[in-house]
């Protein structure tokens, strides 16, 4: 009995479907012809095929990024950027005010005679 089954079961796995000139016939008419299944022939190479729909693909996925409008940002990025331009901010009045300290270091010094080259 289990060889019964067995024998049943491969025979089952290896049953082919046999299709016949006129279905196949009826097949390219219905739905068009498909390389895949044998109702048309491959006349490219297959890499060129799969390049070429690589690219078609590539192509399609860049047109629906460029056309997306682009995204709000959300709190932890409005936050992140909020706390970026106050650090600009404070480098600024920072290098502003050392600056003027130093300005005001040079002069309480005495040393705002320069002496500039002579026209001869």
């Amino acid at each position: 009995m289990a060889d019964e089954q067995s024998t049943a079961t491969s025979s089952n796995a290896l049953r082919i479907n046999f299709v016949s000139e006129e279905q196949l016939d009826e097949a390219k008419k219905t739905r068009g012809e498909r390389v895949e299944d044998g109702t048309a022939q491959r006349d490219r190479p297959i890499h060129e095929i799969l390049n070429e729909n690589k690219a078609k693909k590539k192509k399609e996925l860049e047109d629906r990024r460029k056309h997306k409008p682009p995204k709000s940002l959300d709190e932890d990025e409005a936050q992140f950027l909020d706390g970026w331009e106050s650090y600009k901010k404070e480098k600024e009045r920072r290098l502003a005010d050392e600056e003027a300290m130093e300005l005001r270091r040079f002069r309480a010094a005495g040393n705002h005679n320069v002496l500039l080259p002579r026209k001869h």
